[in-house]
């Protein structure tokens, strides 16, 4: 459907707007949208072209035929014999109209309708806040240059899997953390978890700390770099890092606080 509607509204807009001044049109309808078919307090009454608007017809047919019931002078069990917007596939071949049911109490807010949105895939992810020892830095790796979060630095995670247990989580991150680096990372802590919700995505961290003796020269796949705390602030990093670090900071001087 939404196919369709990009090939034919175009050739719509080629049989209603003045090819020598098309600026009119644009104007004019902005102007109408904006003071008069308001998408909340439409003022239909005071439309210059409800007279050619199908919505208004059919709110106006509407009332016609409950004021006739009312007087009973129709049958309210007869169905009626004008088509609706939304039936127009069967009625004329139109592709172009939605075809949810249409609210009597909406009226000419029946328009224009939204697509469904899917609901976000709900994913649970592992995530390393690796220290490396004798200095304050933290391992970021870079994302492929292409797909979500293009390019940016993250922290070292993987997705994970339905049924994997918690105890398998740090031997997950353990072998994770040695591919990148190529030694295995000291013990882990838990962190917590943080919440980040990309707009088809509901995205859980789990978020692990651990520290690593030495990062060995192997050859990677992906580029990799440490950071300080104040320039991991200034890096290309996703909301969802910043919101981890900030987890982690709070953590690390909880654990402060407490000794």
């Amino acid at each position: 459907m939404f196919r369709s509607v990009i090939t034919d509204h175009p050739k719509l807009a080629d049989t209603l707007v003045d090819p020598e001044r098309p600026g009119d049109f644009n104007q004019a309808l902005m102007e109408l949208g904006a003071t008069v078919c308001t998408p909340k307090t439409p003022q239909c009454s005071q439309c210059p072209v409800h007279t050619h608007c199908h919505a208004y017809s059919k709110v106006r047919s509407q009332q016609d035929r409950d004021s006739l019931r009312l007087l009973g002078k129709v049958d309210s069990t007869a169905s009626s014999s004008v088509p609706d917007i939304e039936d127009c596939t069967s009625a004329g071949g139109c592709n172009l109209c939605l075809t949810e049911a249409w609210d009597p109490e909406l009226g000419v807010q029946n328009f224009p309708r939204k697509p469904v949105k899917k609901a976000p895939r709900v994913e649970r992810t592992l995530v390393c806040v690796l220290r490396r020892d004798g200095e304050p830095r933290y391992l970021l790796t870079q994302r492929p240059s292409k797909g979500l979060l293009a390019g940016m630095w993250e922290l070292p995670s993987m997705l994970l899997e339905e049924g994997v247990s918690e105890k398998k989580h740090r031997d997950l991150l353990s072998a994770e953390v040695k591919r990148i680096v190529g030694s295995p990372p000291e013990s882990f802590q838990y962190v917590g978890e943080v919440v980040h919700i990309f707009s088809h995505i509901h995205q859980t961290y789990v978020v692990y700390s651990a520290s690593v003796c030495e990062c060995l020269e192997t050859q990677r796949e992906q580029k990799i770099c440490w950071l300080d705390q104040s320039a991991l602030q200034e890096a290309a990093v996703s909301t969802g890092v910043k919101k981890i670090m900030k987890l982690y900071y709070e953590s690390t001087r909880s654990l402060k606080d407490t000794q």
